[in-house]
């Protein structure tokens, strides 16, 4: 009797270390799946993206950020480039309130963001803080992948024939 419960104690670790490595190569293979999800560059490739979210919890984990801003712009970053989401705008409006961009008020993957937060520790945040955080996302874009940096080398501002770093008075270092 007690070689059976050894055996049986045995058979019990045995499974349970087959079980531990079947979990960790599942969750791997899910991990790979989704390392292949790239941004798209235009709608159709969104479109075609979002079609084909299949576990919004997998979204979740790998969008999840310390505060609920990093999360969103997380999540829009792992959907679109900057190129694309410079191209939208909470309610449409571009430069001078013009209608120049894509709502993204109504859109798809706003939807999928809200429900994707319902997986993270931002399921019990309002729709208005979510919304901000989504408006300030999209406004950020253009600072994606360099852009900030882009505009500041991009700016010059030509010195008049009087502006100088030195005084009058002051003889330039000679080398020697």
């Amino acid at each position: 009797m007690v070689q059976i419960k050894a055996q049986l104690v045995q058979i019990l670790r045995a499974a349970n270390r087959v079980e531990k490595k079947f979990d960790a190569f599942t969750s791997k293979q899910e991990e790979v799946c989704f390392q292949t999800f790239s941004p798209a560059k235009n709608d159709n490739e969104l479109n075609t993206l979002l079609e084909n979210v299949k576990d919004c919890a997998q979204i979740a984990k790998r969008i999840e950020r310390e505060d609920l801003r990093s999360t969103v712009r997380s999540f829009v970053r792992l959907f679109m480039t900057r190129e694309l989401a410079m191209k939208f705008s909470w309610t449409g409006l571009g430069p001078k309130r013009q209608h120049t961009k894509q709502v993204f008020k109504g859109h798809k993957l706003k939807e999928l963001l809200l429900h994707v937060l319902q997986f993270t520790c931002y399921k019990h945040a309002t729709i208005d803080i979510v919304e901000k955080a989504i408006k300030v996302t999209l406004a950020e874009a253009v600072d994606w992948d360099g852009g900030r940096e882009e505009r500041r080398n991009n700016i010059t501002t030509p010195l008049k024939e009087n502006d100088s770093d030195t005084d009058e008075d002051t003889e330039p270092c000679e080398e020697d």
